[in-house]
C-alpha cells in the first residue's frame, strides 16, 4: 500500500513535533485508531478531517495531499 503526501508529511510532523495520537485525536473529535490509519495510509481521511489536520498542523500536511 502506498501512503499518500499527507500521510507521510503527518507521520513526520509526530515525529518532529513529539504529539501524542491521543491528544490530536481528542482536538478533531476523533479516536487513536483513527489517527493510526490515517498515518498508515490504511484510510484517507474525510474532508472535514483533513482541514482540521492541516489547520492543527499549521499546514504542514496539506488537506489535497492525501490521495495516492
Amino acid at each position: 500500500m502506498k501512503k499518500s503526501q499527507s500521510a507521510l508529511a503527518f507521520a513526520k510532523w509526530f515525529e518532529d513535533n513529539g504529539i501524542r495520537k491521543s491528544w490530536f485525536a481528542k482536538r478533531i473529535g476523533v479516536d487513536n485508531a483513527t489517527i493510526t490509519r490515517w498515518l498508515t495510509g490504511a484510510v484517507c481521511p474525510q474532508r472535514a478531517s483533513r482541514k482540521w489536520v492541516e489547520e492543527l498542523t499549521n499546514g504542514a500536511v496539506s488537506a489535497d495531499g492525501w490521495k495516492a
